[in-house]
């Protein structure tokens, strides 16, 4: 036995790269995970379809007059906004994507602090909606793949 310290380069050992929240790893290799699968066109279309579920699911589940007309209003400012969005569905495409995009967190925060209205806090069938509706809305956001 010699009394030399052994020299290791214990950095590479001790650091090891773990992958990040949309990485996986199998063995060596990581392997990222593709989190926008939604097309700007898909996104167009949920759009329409959550502005027309606002205008007509509220009277369909019998809920309470202020969330109908709550919904109402949004249903008919979000239209507006999603059909003159410049995108494959568009009505008329005068509102760039990077506006909607940007736009779009807003509108989630929106509905998610609506909840705590009266309308929906004290009623459970407004609010499960509600509080459905804008994990619908924020998926959608969150799983967009903006660049296409």
């Amino acid at each position: 036995m010699t009394d030399r310290p052994i020299k290791t380069n214990w950095s590479k050992h001790l650091k090891p790269k773990y992958p990040s929240w949309n990485e996986t790893c199998i063995g060596n290799k990581n392997i990222t995970m593709n989190t926008n699968i939604i097309s700007p066109k898909q996104h167009s279309l949920i759009d329409y379809a959550l502005t027309g579920g606002l205008l007509i699911l509220p009277s369909l589940l019998k809920m309470n007059k202020q969330a109908k007309v709550i919904y109402a209003i949004e249903a008919a400012i979000l239209l507006p906004y999603v059909a003159l969005t410049k995108q494959p569905v568009a009505v008329k495409g005068l509102i760039p994507l990077k506006v909607h995009q940007k736009i779009d967190p807003f509108n989630i925060a929106q509905f998610a602090a609506q909840s705590l209205l009266p309308a929906f806090r004290k009623n459970r069938k407004e609010l499960i909606f509600n509080i459905a509706f804008t994990a619908v809305a924020g998926l959608t956001v969150l799983l967009t793949d903006w660049k296409k």
